[in-house]
């Protein structure tokens, strides 16, 4: 089990990296009127949390510090938002989450 945790983790960075790849040169008001990459960057934070919930239970107990339920909370918005999602909270999470979650997960 351990190496499916470890091959879902792999996964999730590859994600993040991709997330913060595109929106390395990119604002705040630019994310804002680019319909395209908001789709791309929130499909990639989906991703990150679809790939979470695989990750098995006893693994997240043991790594408590990441936020795991944050992680999967925000798939199950994104996935079933039809009223859309707030554009300026899937900018935070790209601009300060997502670095540093990144970080949590490399020292795991």
């Amino acid at each position: 089990m351990a190496d499916k945790n470890g091959l879902l983790i792999g996964r999730i960075i590859i994600e993040i990296d991709f997330v913060l790849d595109a929106s390395r040169h990119m604002t705040e008001s630019g994310f804002a009127g680019n319909t395209y990459a908001q789709h791309a960057l929130t499909m990639a934070i989906l991703n990150i949390g679809e790939l979470t919930g695989h990750v098995s239970a006893d693994y997240r107990a043991k790594h408590a510090e990441i936020p795991w339920h944050q992680m999967i909370g925000f798939r199950n918005a994104a996935a079933h938002s039809y009223d859309g999602l707030d554009m300026q909270i899937v900018w935070k999470t790209v601009r300060e989450d997502l670095p540093e979650l990144k970080t949590m997960l490399l020292s795991l």
